[in-house]
């Protein structure tokens, strides 16, 4: 009878349904988190997203050898959105949530690879949910590329030294996304950390003996193939070199090496100066941080295990390579959230290992546990959304794409020959636009006298003897009254 109603119980709560649930959960949550009111947070492209999309829409397939070629499958994508979308702030973005979308997924079930379920799933919301993640998915720019490349692979490698019966596909996978990932910066390192751990540690050495010979010759023949288009981009221009290794670009000091760990120290310790940008600070919450700095410890505890020996292993490699380059901090984001995964995993093993036969104290202790770790994803968007919508960043993102677009498709502009003024870092993109639109003109300085209808964008210089505006076009924001557009006549 006992078993019974434990039975009926558990069909009541959809027990056996658990992980099911929460794998929908999590693929909504990462849908929604991603395309969720992209015209509020960020609220407009900033100005390095319109760079990359210029450059990705100027890219010639025929002369890609003669071209800059950092992250050079990222603008290859966003070239093929603007091309079928349009100029709009989506086409430019799209990229971005496409690449976040796989890198949400690939996370999770690479990090349930490594651990147990339950733990793959809280760690993966609690990634998901950080501002850092939705930062860099709702972005016109390729910064969400490293992140991108590092969860692949590592579940790509995780899955053919574990193998369950598909070795063959995910060995083709990281063998064709490989050479592709060396066109992002700094992505040179991670495999170079991963080299190391496989030459010292045994099963990754008896796991990488059994690939036939005949496989690496392939896989070589395509890698030099693949870095073709890399190896003639660079030796035309030598600097992207520097840009793909993280090279300094000054004389490295006491003084810089000093001002870049603060930087660093910042964006990890700074908790109580909360700004959004493309590194938001801080990089974690407290109680994030805490799980962090607990995974480490355990981590180094364990540091014979093969996960221990790469995640270490790029630590050493890869701290000294973010305090050169701080810009590009996010390379570690991937190894802060798997010590974050160890950090959960022991929180939740110690507090079973007090009460190894009370179920009711087991539950008892997990109902903090979810208040703590719920309050952490929640917390994590509320600092990506709320300090979009309230903070003080409406010089960092451009409106102005979407409410020229607006006006000049609108009835009263559509057919009038038009003149828009931006600034003058701003043309090259804007004259993206003048390419759909035939009837507009983009310039960088306002013409005197005044010939055609002339829109000029916030921040762009308006000569002296201008009339005053027929129009002018406000921010959308409820709480802002920012100037976007104003429209002058003849």
């Amino acid at each position: 009878m006992s078993t019974m109603r434990k039975s009926i119980v558990r069909e009541i709560l959809l027990y056996k349904y658990r992980y099911g649930m929460s794998l929908l959960l999590f693929g909504i949550c990462l849908m929604s988190l991603l395309l969720l009111r992209n015209d509020l947070a960020p609220g407009g492209l900033s100005l390095g997203d319109m760079n990359a999309a210029a450059h990705s829409a100027g890219l010639t397939l025929t002369q890609l050898h003669t071209s800059p070629i950092v992250d050079l499958p990222y603008h290859l994508i966003q070239k093929t959105s603007l091309h079928f979308l349009g100029i709009t702030e989506f086409a430019v973005i799209l990229p971005s949530i496409m690449f976040a979308i796989v890198t949400g997924a690939t996370f999770l079930f690479m990090v349930y690879r490594w651990f147990q379920l339950n733990v793959a799933l809280i760690t993966g919301l609690i990634f998901i949910t950080s501002a850092t993640f939705l930062s860099i998915g709702r972005s016109g720019e390729p910064t969400i590329m490293t992140t991108f490349w590092l969860s692949i692979l590592l579940l790509a490698a995780t899955n053919v030294l574990h193998p369950e019966g598909k070795t063959r596909i995910w060995l083709l996978i990281a063998i064709l996304i490989l050479p592709l990932s060396l066109y992002t910066p700094l992505m040179i390192y991670p495999l170079i950390a991963t080299g190391i751990a496989a030459l010292l540690h045994p099963h990754v050495r008896f796991a990488l003996r059994s690939i036939k010979p005949v496989v690496f010759i392939v896989a070589s023949l395509y890698i030099a193939t693949a870095l073709i288009p890399l190896i003639m981009s660079c030796s035309v221009d030598p600097t992207q070199i520097t840009t793909l290794l993280g090279l300094p670009s000054q004389p490295l000091t006491i003084q810089v090496v000093l001002d870049n760990a603060r930087l660093v120290g910042g964006s990890l310790f700074n908790l109580w100066d909360v700004a959004i940008g493309i590194i938001p600070q801080p990089l974690l919450g407290a109680a994030s941080l805490i799980i962090v700095l607990l995974g480490f410890l355990k981590t180094v505890e364990d540091r014979f295990s093969a996960r221990a020996y790469m995640l270490l292993i790029w630590s050493g490699l890869m701290i000294p390579l973010i305090i050169v380059n701080p810009d590009k901090l996010l390379i570690f984001l991937i190894p802060i959230y798997l010590y974050l995964a160890i950090g959960i995993e022991t929180l939740i093993r110690e507090w079973y290992r007090l009460f190894p036969a009370n179920p009711y104290a087991r539950l008892t202790g997990l109902i903090p546990l979810v208040i703590l770790l719920g309050g952490i994803m929640y917390s994590n968007a509320v600092q990506y959304f709320g300090g979009h919508f309230f903070g003080t960043q409406t010089t960092v993102y451009s409106q102005a794409l979407r409410q020229t677009t607006a006006l000049i498709t609108s009835p009263a502009y559509k057919n009038k020959p038009l003149t828009v003024i931006v600034k003058p870092e701003e043309t090259t993109f804007f004259n993206l636009l003048s390419k759909q639109y035939s009837n507009i003109i983009v310039a960088s300085q306002a013409p005197s006298p005044v010939r055609t209808t002339t829109i000029i964008h916030d921040g762009a210089v308006i000569p002296t003897d201008y009339r005053p505006p027929i129009m002018i076009v406000p921010s959308h924001r409820t709480n802002e009254h920012q100037v976007v557009l104003r429209i002058f006549t003849p």
